[in-house]
């Protein structure tokens, strides 16, 4: 079997942002393979309803038989300008096929394009849809505690959806309270300080215990007192600048949650968002942040591992802290934040 790289180069690998053997860029990231003409959608008797719908049903037929057939007709109904119902056909084709051939790590990045694609769009009920289906392609990607990891920053968000909130993130914080180690226990704490603010009976009664073993682990439950860190960065005398990095528009409310403990604290940050972007683009601004004087880089845990790895290798260059955060909803980004702070001030 050929290596992987070569495997994907014969479907495209524009999520990588670069080129297939033998094609060019499409607008939606995936690479143009042998061009062909629009079959049709009512298997030639009929004129397609468009081409793109063509093209999809060239895909769903060739799925089981030849899904590497299938990812090209997915990649030419990208390219035929398609709506939005044609457009999530083809991202859900596109995954199914990734997983019939074994490549899962790209089915992840093509899930999480697609992911940052309907937040921008507004779109989450379909991203709702896709996580909660049990015979779809991403029961095949993640397992019970990542789905639920996916649901939690899904609904976090999401309107109408406060008590699937609770319920999802009290059962994943027991999950990582399960597992026991430091960085689960850190994440059950988050987990569990969200569902208590908004009521959450089930996590405040987890509470006591886990953030006692969170404790005994060295995790700083509380963390810095706010007052005593402002003192300290008066004494400075310099205000620090916090750089902040994300993964899609789940995200975006972080920044508002930012910029007023800024203004009570005393710090300047910045919120860089990758979204549907390549990741180079994305660390280019955080470069630009780097180089304007930042202190503190934060990298939340919507962060992609090519993002992630991307932001330490620029921080290492340049002598700035990196603190990756395990998770941060509404209500836990600001100790988490405050004890990225702490950390770079010492």
């Amino acid at each position: 079997r050929p290596p992987a790289a070569e495997r994907l180069d014969r479907y495209g690998r524009g999520a990588r942002g670069g080129r297939g053997r033998s094609g060019a860029m499409a607008a939606d990231g995936t690479t143009e393979i042998g061009r062909a003409s629009a079959p049709s959608a009512s298997g030639g008797n009929d004129a397609p309803a468009s081409p793109a719908a063509g093209f999809l049903a060239e895909a769903r037929r060739m799925l089981d038989a030849d899904p590497h057939q299938a990812l090209r007709a997915v990649d030419e109904a990208f390219k035929s300008r398609p709506g939005f119902e044609e457009w999530a056909a083809a991202y859900r084709t596109r995954l199914e096929a990734l997983i019939r051939l074994g490549e899962t790590a790209e089915a992840t990045r093509t899930y999480e394009r697609y992911r940052a694609k309907l937040h921008e769009r507004a779109r989450t009920d379909r991203l709702e849809e896709l996580l909660l289906d049990a015979s779809g392609p991403m029961s095949e990607v993640f397992d019970a505690a990542a789905l639920e990891a996916e649901l939690v920053d899904l609904y976090e968000t999401m309107p109408g959806r406060e008590r699937q909130f609770l319920e999802v993130a009290t059962s994943l914080a027991g999950r990582h309270a399960g597992v026991g180690t430091k960085d689960a226990l850190h994440k059950a704490v988050g987990l569990l300080r969200e569902a208590i603010s908004r009521g959450g009976d089930e996590a405040r009664g987890l509470w006591e215990d886990v953030s006692s073993r969170a404790r005994a682990a060295g995790i700083s439950v509380d963390g810095p007192v706010p007052e005593e860190l402002k003192a300290r960065i008066q004494a400075r005398g310099a205000s620090p600048r916090v750089v902040v990095v994300g993964g899609d528009e789940a995200s975006r409310p972080h920044a508002a949650r930012m910029e007023d403990l800024g203004r009570r604290i005393g710090f300047q940050g910045s919120l860089v968002l990758g979204g549907a972007r390549p990741a180079q683009r994305v660390l280019a601004d955080v470069e630009e942040q780097l180089r304007a004087g930042a202190t503190a880089v934060v990298v939340l845990h919507t962060a992609g591992p090519e993002l992630r790895e991307g932001v330490r290798r620029l921080a290492a260059g340049m002598s700035v802290p990196v603190t990756e955060i395990p998770y941060a909803g509404a209500v836990s980004l600001e100790p988490e934040l405050l004890c990225a702070l702490e950390d770079s001030m010492r």
